[in-house]
């Protein structure tokens, strides 16, 4: 079985596959697909082409880091 890494899956159009390794794996290999792959270049695409749990995740985690980036200001975190 070949082992895709996140930018094949991403040139092969396996968007959904794509994000759920990246949600699995988190940190830089997240960021970095989402530097690629801005959510609302995702969310425009119709049909959506992320699954409802990928969906789900991906809006939690982004609304997590807005939450965490609205409580901190400078170097203190409220």
């Amino acid at each position: 079985m070949h082992t895709y890494t996140h930018a094949d899956l991403w040139a092969r159009g396996r968007y959904d596959e794509a994000f759920s390794t990246a949600l699995e794996a988190g940190g830089g290999i997240l960021d970095w697909l989402l530097r690629k792959a801005p959510p609302e270049s995702i969310l425009e695409i119709e049909p959506c082409v992320l699954s409802p749990g990928v969906l789900l995740s991906l809006l939690t985690h982004l609304a997590a880091g807005v939450s965490g980036e609205l409580c901190c200001a400078g170097n203190v975190c409220v």
